[in-house]
């Protein structure tokens, strides 16, 4: 059985409305602090802990996960196919990349990936997170994060299942 177009249409519209919440910036605008004016510009939690301290940036880590995890999980919950609950998690990071809130100018949307892979399958999400467990190790988290994305098609593969 199918789900309905419309039920196809509402989830994506909700999947990238919820991403598009720009929550490492409005924390920031709580504390009277515009991310896209200080430091390097960008709008995220990064930016957030640099300019507004750790105190506030714990909350957006956490936040932003859910964003991912949450549209994922109601696409599988209205009964979506494996490639509507995919297609849900790369609309909902496209939306924390380019928020219509911020004129499309967003975050690099890790947080947001990780829950949206959270939502997909665990053992994608243990590859995720193994790979930024090595990297923070290494002292090169970023290398961490891109080497944890770039093995994710490959641990999807082993275990299989559509898209």
């Amino acid at each position: 059985m199918s789900t309905p177009a419309i039920a196809v249409a509402g989830v994506l519209v909700g999947a990238y409305m919820v991403g598009s919440v720009p929550v490492a910036w409005l924390l920031g605008r709580s504390r009277d602090i515009d991310l896209r004016e200080v430091g390097p510009g960008n709008p995220g939690t990064s930016n957030l802990f640099r300019n507004a301290g750790i105190g506030i940036a714990v909350l957006s880590g956490p936040l932003q996960f859910a964003q991912g995890l949450v549209p994922v999980l109601i696409a599988r919950a209205a009964g979506g196919d494996g490639s509507l609950v995919e297609l849900t998690a790369l609309v909902t990071v496209a939306g924390n990349g380019w928020p219509v809130w911020l004129g499309f100018r967003g975050q690099r949307g890790v947080a947001v990936a990780t829950g949206a892979v959270a939502g997909l399958h665990p053992v994608l999400l243990a590859v995720l997170l193994v790979c930024f467990a090595a990297g923070a190790v290494g002292r090169r988290i970023a290398a961490g994060v891109l080497a944890g994305f770039v093995l994710l098609p490959v641990a999807a593969a082993f275990i299989g299942g559509p898209g």
